[in-house]
């Protein structure tokens, strides 16, 4: 008898993990696709790059994702247009409205993101690359680095992409 009793409460014992793991937390992700519609004739960053958001977004894992974009978005400056190394472009108020970037952030703010993943577009190259940008001195800039490396390395191994 105690057998059989030993056997069921172990079963059920180990399929807690598996149930624990199932309904852990997933990481909560913000992709920002750049908003930028003046980067060239006939070519908008904007799109290349909110096609690209959305096809990761539709793909696997499904984690809980999320994506900030302020283009077309009225009551705000410079939301289709800008540099995120400007000033007036980023953290400037004008006319008492915010900019498009600044927007991004804070709507990315409000789903407090484990990972904010920004997508741009550099077509002023000959290359077919992928690369990631992080901000030194961030405390968890070695972390970040790792991930970027990651992903780098995830999407060059199912792409052209160097």
């Amino acid at each position: 008898m105690k057998k059989p009793f030993l056997y069921i409460f172990g079963l059920i014992f180990l399929s807690s993990f598996t149930f624990i793991d199932i309904i852990k937390k997933k990481a909560v992700i913000v992709w920002q696709p750049s908003h930028q519609t003046d980067t060239g004739v006939d070519f908008s960053e904007a799109k290349t790059c909110n096609g690209i958001v959305e096809a990761a977004m539709a793909s696997k894992p499904k984690l809980k994702e999320y994506k900030v974009w302020s283009l077309g978005k009225e009551n705000l400056h410079h939301p289709n247009v800008g540099s995120n190394t400007i000033i007036e472009h980023t953290s400037a108020v004008i006319d008492g409205k915010i900019s498009g970037y600044a927007y991004e952030l804070q709507e990315s703010n409000k789903r407090k993101p484990d990972v904010f993943i920004a997508v741009h577009n550099n077509g002023g190259t000959k290359r077919n690359a992928i690369w990631a940008f992080i901000h030194d001195g961030d405390q968890y800039e070695t972390e970040n680095r790792e991930l970027a490396a990651r992903l780098i390395a995830a999407v060059s191994a199912v792409t052209t992409l160097e």
